[in-house]
């Protein structure tokens, strides 16, 4: 399960498949595919390393950014609190920050399969 809050908090269950789309509105840019846009989760946002940090698909149709991590991924990581942003590098070299530091939020669950 996965819950976005209105702050861009995610809340996701423990050792789940996490992927979500965010649409991508900022300022008329259109996406080409040539970007590399990164998901990054930290424990705690002046880390110097995220603990996963994962290439999100690009939708040029769309303008749409998947954020994926693999439940193997997933597993790596206990029921806590840590945080999350989103980061693009275009083919020309300019840099932005997509999504600043926002709280990513696991939930313990019952189950273990």
């Amino acid at each position: 399960m996965i819950t976005v809050m209105e702050n861009y908090d995610l809340v996701v269950s423990e050792g789940d498949t996490f992927i979500t789309l965010f649409q991508f509105n900022a300022n008329g840019y259109k996406l080409t595919g040539l970007e590399k846009i990164t998901f990054n989760i930290k424990i705690n946002t002046d880390d110097k390393n995220p603990v996963i940090s994962t290439l999100c698909g690009i939708d040029t149709v769309n303008n749409i950014i998947t954020a994926y991590v693999s439940a193997n991924e997933m597993k790596s990581l206990l029921a806590g609190n840590y945080f999350y942003d989103i980061f693009m590098l275009t083919h020309t070299g300019f840099k932005m920050s997509l999504i600043y530091s926002q709280r990513f939020i696991i939930e313990g669950v019952c189950h273990n399969v």
